[in-house]
């Protein structure tokens, strides 16, 4: 299984210099309202 945190990945988060780094210490569980 690929865990996509363990990679360090880096988004682009919206305007033109923001980008924010996904890591695993950072990571929650959110549940889904219904």
């Amino acid at each position: 299984v690929y865990q996509t945190a363990e990679a360090y990945p880096i988004l682009r988060a919206g305007r033109m210099g923001d980008y924010a780094q996904i890591r695993p210490d950072m990571m929650f569980e959110m549940i889904r309202p219904r």
